[in-house]
């Protein structure tokens, strides 16, 4: 994936939000490698030109890192991704929801009736198939769990607005 500006053409992945976002992903990162972990991609900063100055961080992949470990069980909200690996599908749901967040999930596979399945049991508020992080307009997005409250986008959103009250009268 290619960092850069993210209203030129070629850029895949813009900057985070702040340098203090930065920080917080490279904090994560960090931790994951002094627990021994492979970093088989990413895992810094860029350390030349623009983005050096700037609020970037490499697209980065984890794997062999213990489930339990921060790193898994936090919303890092960066370009980080973990790999593990499952033995069946069963087990790859339960490790899947075994965490106390669940904005989204992406599946890959060429099986659509084995996504569907696992998609129905994973414990997130949207989940992609085939592909990732493409929101279509009036799509409702949110997350399960502590991953944020309510939705945002299409008609569950409006329901964020809207207070409830019920009047009960007895005329008899």
């Amino acid at each position: 994936m290619r960092l850069g500006d993210p209203l030129l053409e070629e850029t895949d992945l813009g900057p985070k939000v702040s340098k203090a976002q930065v920080e917080r992903t490279a904090e994560y990162v960090d931790a994951a490698r002094e627990s021994g972990t492979t970093v088989l991609a990413g895992g810094g900063r860029p350390d030349e030109g623009a983005l050096a100055d700037g609020a970037f961080y490499e697209p980065t992949i984890i794997s062999d890192l213990d489930h339990g470990h921060r790193s898994v069980q936090e919303e890092i909200f960066g370009p980080v991704e973990e790999t593990f690996s499952w033995s069946d599908e069963e087990d790859v749901i339960e490790r899947a929801n075994d965490v106390d967040y669940g904005l989204a999930a992406g599946i890959i596979t060429d099986d659509i009736t084995r996504a569907l399945r696992t998609a129905r049991e994973l414990e997130a508020g949207a989940i992609w198939i085939n592909h990732y992080n493409d929101v279509s307009a009036g799509q409702p997005f949110g997350g399960y769990k502590q991953s944020g409250l309510g939705r945002e986008n299409g008609k569950e959103a409006l329901d964020e607005y809207t207070q409830t009250k019920a009047i009960n009268i007895n005329l008899g």
